[in-house]
């Protein structure tokens, strides 16, 4: 087969082959000569039930296989799920409310964790109602600083939304600008709680994504771990919880952190059986536009 037949690289495995490619220009082993997805429904049609597929299997210009699998981090229980509920409900009040708002102040909008999960929730209603709630409170909210809080943020919102949200007031430098309305995600829980919430996940996706990834070990194995989230986790955080989650656990022989901002950098976590110390000197820089070898037919 030619790999034009083949059906389109799902994201998971597309971000696999930048994986592998930044792994194989960091060695002196690229160009990539060829690859597969085994998880592909091609090549999983007519496989026993049960059994697992890794995302990508990749081939280095010596040679030298990279057997990778993806999985993605979320900073707490039903993350993603409340982003797409975020961008439905309250994102778009950025733009309806655009010149609507006092200039010489910009305003934050904050809801608690796990507010917006009902999926039943309707847009429009939520639109005007917070839309109205905001137009009415933010010109009495002062800019926030030592001397005028707690006169910079009100809490509660409209009485018949059916989750509380917060609107803070910050002075017009403070990012996204004057005039302008961010929307947010409000953290009630404490640094520790966090910290072991985080552990939790990280365990929980290690355990789900190893063993199938390391029944591939006379390859060199590399877990991608991805972080979509840029406010509760950078690559620190994510080692350490990593660290904790992997006592007890047969590891593969790279893990790799994918940060947020558009996926365009990586950093090595793990290798050779030791965490990294310096994450700065660890950086990968994933291209947008990877050099595809040719794609290999599955078994």
């Amino acid at each position: 087969m030619t790999p034009d037949e083949f059906t389109p690289l799902k994201a998971d495995s597309q971000l696999c082959l930048r994986v592998a490619e930044a792994l194989a220009i960091r060695d002196g082993l690229a160009p990539l000569s060829n690859w597969d997805d085994p998880d592909d429904p091609l090549n999983t049609a007519g496989a026993p039930q049960g059994q697992k597929f890794i995302d990508l299997v990749a081939t280095c210009a010596d040679g030298c296989m990279l057997a990778l699998e993806h999985t993605t981090i979320e900073s707490y229980e039903q993350q993603l799920h409340e982003h797409r509920q975020i961008e439905k409900l309250l994102t778009p009040l950025t733009g309806q409310l655009a010149g609507e708002l006092p200039h010489d102040r910009s305003y934050n909008l904050l809801i608690g964790i796990g507010a917006v999960a009902d999926e039943s929730l309707e847009p429009d209603d939520v639109h005007r109602r917070v839309g109205e709630w905001v137009r009415h409170v933010a010109p009495d909210l002062l800019p926030g600083s030592a001397a005028t809080a707690p006169n910079h943020f009100v809490e509660g919102g409209p009485p018949d939304l059916p989750f509380p949200i917060k609107l803070y007031a910050w002075p017009p430098k403070t990012s996204p600008g004057g005039g302008s309305l961010s929307i947010g995600v409000g953290i009630s829980e404490s640094d520790a709680e966090q910290a072991e919430a985080r552990r939790t996940r990280f365990e929980r996706a290690l355990r789900a994504k190893l063993p199938k990834l390391l029944e591939h070990a006379s390859a060199r194995t590399v877990l991608v771990l991805e972080d979509r989230d840029i406010s509760m986790s950078n690559a620190w955080v994510a080692r350490e919880a990593a660290r904790e989650a992997s006592v007890g656990l047969a590891l593969s022989d790279v893990i790799v952190l994918v940060e947020p901002l558009g996926a365009a950098s990586a950093v090595v976590l793990y290798e050779d059986r030791n965490w990294t110390e310096d994450l700065s000197a660890r950086r990968l820089t994933l291209s947008s536009s990877p050099r595809l070898p040719t794609r290999q037919a599955g078994p």
